[in-house]
C-alpha cells in the first residue's frame, strides 16, 4: 500500500496474505475477503481490506482502511479471526412434533392398507 501503514505491534509471521479493493461504500468487517493480490494502487475515497494468515497456527489478521486525502482513515483490525471455509449451507430440519404427525399418518395409511 502506498502510503504504507506503520505500527509497532508484532504478531508473528503471516506468510499467506491478500489485499482487495472493496469499494467506497463498503460497510462489512472484511471477513469474507479472500483475494490473493499482494499490491494495489490506492484510489482516493476507496476502502481496502487486507488479510494475513498463518495456516500452521490458524491465526488470521484482518485489516480495513479507507484512503482519504493521501492518508489512511478509519483503520480497524481484528486478530485471531477464524478462517472461513465458505458459506454455510442451511440444512432443513423438522420439529419433533412434525415428525410425530408424519409417523402417525404413515401408520394410519399402513393400517388402512392392511384392512383392504
Amino acid at each position: 500500500l502506498n502510503p504504507a501503514p506503520t505500527g509497532i505491534l508484532k504478531l508473528g509471521d503471516f506468510p499467506d496474505r491478500g489485499l482487495e479493493n472493496v469499494g467506497a461504500n463498503y460497510a462489512g468487517n472484511c471477513e469474507e475477503v479472500t483475494a490473493t493480490e499482494g499490491f494495489t494502487a490506492g484510489q482516493e475515497g476507496v476502502t481496502y481490506c487486507g488479510w494475513f494468515a498463518n495456516v500452521a497456527t490458524a491465526s488470521r489478521l484482518l485489516l480495513k482502511a479507507t484512503l482519504k486525502n493521501g492518508a489512511w482513515e478509519n483503520v480497524t483490525f481484528a486478530y485471531d479471526v477464524p478462517t472461513t471455509a465458505g458459506d454455510a449451507t442451511p440444512v432443513p430440519t423438522l420439529p419433533l412434533f412434525g415428525l410425530g404427525i408424519l409417523v402417525s399418518l404413515l401408520g394410519l395409511f399402513g393400517l388402512r392398507k392392511l384392512r383392504q
